[in-house]
């Protein structure tokens, strides 16, 4: 289904908004699912395979291009092993620099895990295991058994297993003797 309305130029936005739309999440959606991947592996993982991530990002987008702005078109090919060009900045322009690509990895790496977070509802922290289907059908495939159901306190075993030899029959002999005429046909009556 088609968006029923027109959807915002990336300059009119007030905020980062869809900021990496366009060529820029032709980069890097194929890295979702190798993010998740890593992600669930180790925090070590996960840092090595962003490092990697925005290493292509910041070869491909110059850091001084604007986020409503796309590259010129077609990208070249990523290098992994680039010789970075000397770039010769004032102070100012150098500390300008490291700011914008700090900014830029935080925004990138949030993009990222948003992404894995919809991709792979099993990393969600607060559903419960029971309840997902995934975890279930794990270990029914895994041949694990759940755990032993907790015992019972001695009283709650007896009342659980003789409830309908010796509990009831209690019981009812009590509400007989309370209730006037042993009439029991009124269930809830609090008359007694």
């Amino acid at each position: 289904m088609g968006r029923k309305y027109k959807r915002m130029n990336k300059k009119a936005h007030q905020n980062q908004k869809l900021w990496a739309e366009g060529c820029r999440e032709t980069i890097l959606a194929p890295h979702i699912e190798p993010y998740a991947d890593a992600l669930a592996r180790s925090a070590v993982c996960e840092h090595d395979y962003l490092c990697r991530v925005l290493n292509e990002y910041h070869q491909l987008i110059p850091w001084n291009l604007p986020d409503d702005e796309e590259p010129l078109l077609p990208l070249p090919a990523y290098d992994p092993r680039p010789m970075a060009p000397e770039e010769f900045l004032t102070d100012e322009e150098a500390l300008r620099k490291s700011q914008m690509i700090s900014r830029k990895n935080k925004a990138i790496q949030h993009w990222l895990k948003y992404r894995v977070c919809k991709l792979n509802k099993r990393l969600i922290p607060h559903m419960d295991p029971e309840k997902n289907p995934w975890m279930a059908l794990l270990v029914k495939l895994s041949g694990t058994q759940r755990p032993p159901v907790k015992a019972h306190q001695p009283f709650q075993q007896f009342m659980h297993e003789c409830y309908a030899s010796a509990i009831k029959p209690l019981i009812d002999d009590k509400l007989y003797a309370l209730r006037p005429q042993g009439n029991f046909a009124v269930k809830n009556d609090a008359a007694f």
